[in-house]
């Protein structure tokens, strides 16, 4: 696989990017996501990308900048510039400075975007892609389903990865500016991964959405329910160790592939971003959130608030 890294700081831009095409199936692995160009170099040197599709506009380290730097440190890498149509100017020093080709955004497609990784492909000294693969990337394929980029999954095909029928959802979000060190957000992402691996009674799947959203998906015996349960909860008690920012989400159970978005979106979207609500709380059963519990949406009072500050 040709591996790709992506830098934007536009979240909506970063997604799109990852699912117009099929990257694994065309021959590609996208290996990280990056918002500034001091970020894109930390992770050029610990990935290794092949290619770097990367925005001109960012702060900290615009695309200039970071192209010119990464022609000189590793001039085997393919940059391919992301720009707007009144950006041109930046465009012609990135190209100067080692860029192969350039996208416009606006403009850009799936015909587009597979032209020029093929382009960046050939650049690359002394490698030969390797043939389209024809299997499924499971975690790929639930992230577009999730964020409703696909309608539908195969369950045929995911039946190989959940053969259980009974399901819990778990999302949290691991990013927070305030975090000390910066690089906790790993940290926490790879503890959720080795957990999920290790943990035997079920089968698991783990993804981030939505500027570090992990969410996992998990399968088991309805036997085993509780058993999941104090999985989620025991690992949350963990990451809490790393991270006082945090708080573990479990979706209500439900039975069948087919609910998995309808309980993605009604427990762990309902949650996953009340850490400053929920202060006390590290861990949240969605199942056993009362009325009471939740925040109520308060109406402002305007003509309240304007006799207050009247003078």
């Amino acid at each position: 696989m040709i591996r790709v890294l992506i830098v934007d700081d536009e979240y909506i831009m970063r997604q799109g990017l990852k699912y117009m095409i099929h990257w694994e199936q065309e021959g590609y692995e996208i290996v990280g996501e990056a918002t500034n160009g001091n970020e894109a170099l930390r992770l050029t040197e610990e990935l290794k990308p092949h290619i770097i599709i990367s925005d001109i506009v960012m702060s900290v380290m615009d695309g200039v900048a970071f192209t010119e730097m990464v022609h000189k440190i590793y001039p085997d890498i393919a940059i391919i510039i992301l720009s707007g149509y009144d950006k041109f100017e930046y465009v012609k020093k990135t190209l100067t400075n080692g860029a192969i080709d350039y996208i416009l955004k606006p403009t850009l497609n799936e015909e587009e975007l597979l032209n020029v990784l093929e382009k960046a492909a050939q650049k690359i000294p002394g490698y030969k892609r390797k043939e389209k693969s024809e299997g499924i990337n499971y975690a790929a394929e639930m992230e577009r389903y999730l964020i409703g980029m696909s309608q539908e999954l195969d369950e045929v095909a995911f039946s190989q990865i959940f053969p259980y029928s009974h399901f819990h959802i778990f999302g949290m979000r691991i990013k927070n500016e305030n975090e000390i060190p910066p690089n906790v957000s790993e940290l926490l992402y790879q503890k959720i991964k080795k957990d999920v691996a290790d943990f035997e009674a079920t089968n698991g799947m783990v993804m981030i959405l939505q500027e570090e959203l992990v969410i996992v998906v998990m399968c088991a015996k309805p036997a085993n329910d509780a058993q999941m349960i104090r999985f989620f909860e025991q690992m949350t008690a963990e990451l809490a160790v790393l991270s006082e920012y945090i708080l573990g989400v479990c979706s209500r159970a439900f039975d069948g592939m087919s609910l998995i978005r309808q309980y993605y979106q009604q427990d762990i979207l309902a949650y996953a971003d009340k850490v400053f609500y929920y202060k006390d709380l590290k861990f949240i059963l969605a199942d056993e959130m009362t009325e009471k519990e939740k925040i109520p949406a308060v109406k402002f009072d305007f003509f309240k608030y304007k006799n207050t500050i009247k003078i």
